[in-house]
């Protein structure tokens, strides 16, 4: 289960460097000239991105939480 939060945050990482190039090619840094429709539509897939990143990050803390809770629940049985 550690391997698909971890890839979930993969895949949020790489969306994040294609948003963000999306984004600067929208202005004039990467592209030709300023494109409103582009760096809003980067935008919105950054958004995206993010959230992959954020689930992966509360799944694997889950994850932590539980077996630590299962330590101290097998201590206090001994």
């Amino acid at each position: 289960m550690v391997v698909f939060f971890r890839a979930l945050q993969v895949f949020g990482g790489a969306g994040v460097i294609a948003c963000l190039v999306l984004m600067l090619q929208g202005t004039p840094v990467l592209g030709p000239e300023w494109s409103r429709p582009r760096i809003l539509y980067g935008a919105a897939g950054l958004l995206s991105a993010l959230t992959l990143i954020a689930i992966g990050e509360i799944g694997y803390m889950v994850r932590r939480i539980r077996i630590t809770l299962a330590r101290i629940e097998k201590r206090l049985e001994d």
